[in-house]
């Protein structure tokens, strides 16, 4: 390369108000709302056929393309109403419905309750006691007849197997069952799942009979009750496999039904096989499997009587379970024959009032006495044996009061009223299974009943709740709720178990809140404080303390209202535990800055939810997550952004001054806190006018040495940098020069002493030069409006970024050069393009001062020199990909900036590399400025000259 060579930058005069009146476009209303709902276009549909609109759109309508749910890569928010309108939100298994069989419910509308029920049920009902499992098919003992295919015997010898087998059915208890002692909870459920395996297996491998005994063996275990607290579990998980044994037959049976091209014929095939089955079952002696199987196999009884699941087998099954002696077995009957009602025959489902007057009947000849002694015997009171009904009662008062809603609900309460030992049971079972507006109809009636129930053995305390519970999305007049408050209160109070008390008046301190004032809450607080003191007794249950505040706060949501009452500070210091007391300082803090008023800032107030921010900030250490820190930033922002103490700005710059101190961890903060400050002081300029008084001067400059103070404590290099600007900017529009220029200067030796260092910041979509070059972007927009100071000659901040070039990694050199082309072409016009009020920039400061033009003409021909030398390099050693990104930075900032006919020279050295290496290289902006030119050459004479093919 020649060390001679020499490229001079000539700069495009411009005349910004021309071009803008010239080249701008003229706006005009838009004749629709660009986030309106838009016809939909022809498209296709889920099923792969092709759908019609209704009517043709208008030729300046624009149509979206309907996109396929299984095609789409992305949801456009424009789209989204629409797109709601064609695909409901339902799980997929819905949108194609299911062939239903003479009006039976298909499976996935009927799982999806039962399934909530039932993970509800596993995870509370558990135990740690030991348990015995019983079956003649346990691993290594059971006896498997051969497999028998349909190839490989005759229909004599599948005839005779089989009725060796049903032989073998009536043995199933006499010498072949074997036991396992000690199991754990796990490794019982491990054995459960083993004979789900083997029973499935065995279907597969043809031996019905098998699979039916495997039933059977599972059926008789819900004979055994013990241990008691996991009974509701081993409910659940045996009438799994029980459903799983049913469909299996149904399947067998709709397989023989449909088989073939005889209809009549395979209908009684069908009918015959269903009999057979029925026949089977009917020969096992015990109550209890007979009932169970029976059940599971309701589903079949349509083959042979398509009505037969209807009333008269609903009510054989109701007499059945009468006979079972155990009233929590013959609770749970019940429950399966509930749910395979609302399955197979849901307009039967009045049916099951006779299930829930059986249960308060047979109950009430209970002697608590007996009960009281076999309960004991397994370690067990009265009170929690009757809620272990309580799931198999809720989910048939549940599918009552679906069907029967009003009605239905007079009769359980009716049911609850005359009964003796289960009242507190039926009425609790009403209170979380009907629709609440139900239920709080008559509240005084409830409170009635939950009075009688004292006397008895279940629980007042859960009754309280859970009518709590209906109260709160209930719709009484405030007279009701007063009484009922001054009924079920005392009934709370009486509570001398702190657990049972505090899980009651949780609920009841909302219903205080939510529909009466701060006095009633307060009320509630001073008696809460009476019982958990003594003894610390608040120490054992502080989750429930933590959800009593989130209620409060939530309805009375004034913090003004909050502190005054002189309950609820000794109420937050019984949150003594660090992680509680964290916990509750968000939830004050989330509760501010969601519900507070920004025109009610008392002092006070400030001060108790600055208390609370200064616990979660005192929470986050240095082994504290990044979302843990941001999370905790951006709760205490919610409420910085809420203070505002209106034209006291002293104060509201005192308050920042000592956030600054008290948040020092949180650099989000601290970046907010410069932000509001930067706000502050253009919020007194926007009151000036721009016009500042000796004393609002003062205040602004005040506002900046702030800013000045607290940005060095940031760790993230590019925040301090854009917030460096951002004062300066700020600065500037008070006037404040040197101030302004304290920033800058700050803000290049800063960029100057770690631009080798962004890589540490930089992230996958914002790489080290591209904060790079934002920076010097925002930086050199800036220093266009910013007049040199007189002693330090033209041009002096520009120089200092000019002179940190030197030093920077080459890619990131290249690109400010770049900007620095297009900054001094604009500091070379005689009115630059915007000013800022008040400041006489270098157009105006310097005039027509030939120095000032030569200044810069210089050091934008260097500039360019010293690109164009670095591209030269990259061709000739063949770096033909870096030489074309050069080039076409370059040629972009000419198009814009230079002057064309005089800038030939460089002009053909860019188009040379172009033409040889662009499409190759960069084809997608090369092909950009072929189609740019192609434009500009019909409006531009100049461009007519340019040849990039």
């Amino acid at each position: 390369m020649d060390d001679e060579l020499v490229f001079k930058w000539y700069p495009k005069p411009r005349n910004y108000v021309r071009e803008a009146r010239e080249h701008g476009l003229q706006r005009t209303p838009a004749r629709t709302h660009p986030l309106a709902s838009t016809p939909k276009a022809t498209g296709v549909t889920t099923n792969g056929t092709t759908s019609k609109p209704s009517t043709a759109p208008k030729p300046d309508q624009t149509t979206p393309q309907t996109v396929t749910k299984k095609t789409a890569t992305f949801v456009d928010p424009l789209l989204a109403m629409a797109d709601t309108a064609e695909y409901p939100s339902m799980p997929p298994s819905f949108k194609t419905p299911l062939r239903k069989i003479d009006g039976m419910l298909t499976k996935e509308e009927l799982v999806g309750p039962w399934n909530i029920k039932k993970e509800a049920i596993l995870t509370q009902y558990t135990t740690t006691e030991k348990m015995t499992f019983s079956s003649s098919f346990l691993p290594g003992e059971e006896k498997v007849a051969p497999i028998v295919t349909a190839r490989s015997a005759s229909v004599a010898g599948k005839i005779q197997s089989r009725l060796e087998s049903l032989e073998q059915l009536d043995n199933v208890e006499v010498g072949t069952v074997k036991e396992v002692l000690n199991l754990t909870q796990q490794e019982y459920i491990a054995r459960l799942d083993q004979l789900h395996h083997k029973l499935q297996a065995a279907w597969r491998d043809d031996q019905r009979v098998t699979a039916l005994k495997i039933a059977i063996q599972l059926a008789k275990l819900l004979s055994d009750t013990a241990p008691l607290s996991f009974y509701p579990s081993k409910f659940v998980l045996i009438t799994e496999v029980l459903e799983t044994f049913g469909q299996l037959v149904h399947d067998r049976i709709q397989e023989k039904a449909e088989s073939g091209h005889n209809d009549n014929q395979n209908l009684e095939f069908a009918k015959e096989t269903c009999r057979n089955w029925f026949f089977k079952v009917a020969s096992v002696r015990e109550l209890l499997p007979r009932i169970y199987i029976e059940i599971s196999l309701m589903r079949c009884v349509r083959f042979v009587e398509p009505r037969a699941a209807d009333g008269e087998m609903i009510q054989r099954f109701v007499k059945m379970i009468r006979g079972i002696g155990d009233h929590l077995v013959a609770s749970y009957v019940r429950c399966y024959l509930a749910r395979m009602i609302g399955q197979l025959a849901p307009e039967m489902t009045h049916q099951l009032g006779f299930l829930l007057e059986d249960f308060a009947n047979l109950t009430a000849q209970v002697r608590p006495e007996v009960l009281e002694r076999s309960t004991k015997a397994e370690k067990f009171d009265v009170s929690s044996y009757w809620l272990l009904h309580q799931p198999a009662l809720e989910w048939i008062t549940e599918s009552y009061g679906k069907e029967m809603g009003e009605q239905g609900l007079e009769t359980v309460f009716s049911l609850a009223d005359k009964s003796r030992n289960c009242k507190g049971l039926l009425l609790n079972c009403a209170l979380t299974s009907f629709d609440p507006l139900l239920v709080t109809k008559n509240p005084i009636r409830i409170c009635g009943l939950i009075q009688q129930n004292i006397q008895e053995f279940f629980p007042t305390y859960m009754l309280c709740r859970n009518f709590g519970l209906c109260l709160l999305n209930g719709d009484n007049d405030q007279k009701e709720r007063k009484k009922v408050l001054n009924e079920i209160f005392p009934l709370i109070i009486a509570q001398k178990n702190s657990t049972r008390y505090i899980s009651a008046v949780e609920v009841w301190t909302e219903y205080a809140a939510k529909f009466f004032t701060a006095k009633e809450v307060n009320r509630i607080l001073a008696d809460i404080i009476d019982h958990l003191t003594p003894d610390r007794a608040y120490h054992n249950c502080p989750s429930a303390l933590l959800r009593i505040l989130e209620r409060i706060v939530r309805h009375l949501r004034s913090f003004v209202v909050l502190l005054s009452m002189d309950k609820f500070m000794p109420f937050m210091d019984m949150l003594q535990q660090d992680e509680v007391r964290l916990k509750a300082a968000k939830v004050l803090l989330e509760a501010f800055g969601k519900y507070e008023r920004d025109d009610n800032m008392d002092v006070v107030v400030v001060d108790g939810v600055l208390f609370a921010s200064k616990i979660l900030h005192d929470s986050i250490t240095s082994l504290s997550s990044q979302d843990e820190k941001r999370n905790a930033a951006e709760v205490i922002r919610g409420f910085l952004r809420k203070v505002d103490f209106g034209l006291d700005f002293e104060q509201q710059l005192n308050f920042y001054a000592e956030c600054r101190s008290t948040f020092s961890n949180l650099d989000d903060v601290a970046e907010y806190l410069v932000r509001a400050v930067n706000h502050l002081a253009m919020s007194v300029h926007r009151i000036q006018h721009g016009h500042h008084t000796r004393k609002t001067a003062s205040f602004v400059r005040a506002c900046i040495a702030f800013n000045f103070i607290t940005i060095p404590s940031l760790s993230d290099v590019p925040s301090q940098l854009n917030l460096y600007l951002e004062s300066a900017q700020v600065a500037l529009c008070n006037n404040c020069l040197s101030q302004a220029d304290a920033m800058i200067k700050a803000a290049i030796q800063l960029f100057n002493a770690t631009k080798n260092e962004l890589e540490v910041y930089a992230t996958k979509l914002r790489p080290a030069s591209r904060i790079a070059g934002e920076f010097g972007s925002q930086l050199l927009s800036l220093l266009l409006v910013v007049p040199d100071p007189p002693e330090q000659g033209i041009l002096y901040l520009m120089r200092g970024v000019i002179n940190t070039l030197s030093s920077c990694e080459d890619t990131v050199r290249r690109n400010l050069q770049v900007q620095l082309l297009a900054f001094l072409s604009a500091a070379l016009q005689e009115d630059y393009l915007y000013h800022i009020d008040g400041i006489d920039s270098n157009d105006r400061l310097y005039g027509p001062d030939p120095n000032f033009f030569q200044e810069i003409d210089d050091i934008s021909s260097s500039i360019l020199t010293d690109l164009m030398s670095t591209l030269l390099c990259f061709q000739k050693s063949r770096q033909f990909p870096q030489a074309v990104k050069l080039a076409l930075d370059i040629l972009d900032t000419l198009f814009a900036h230079a002057d064309l006919g005089r800038s030939v020279p460089v002009l053909e050295v860019l188009l040379e590399v172009l033409r040889h290496h662009g499409n190759s290289c960069e084809p997608k902006r090369f092909q950009q400025l072929k189609s740019f030119v192609q434009v500009r050459k019909q409006t531009d004479s100049i461009f007519s000259t340019v040849r990039i093919d």
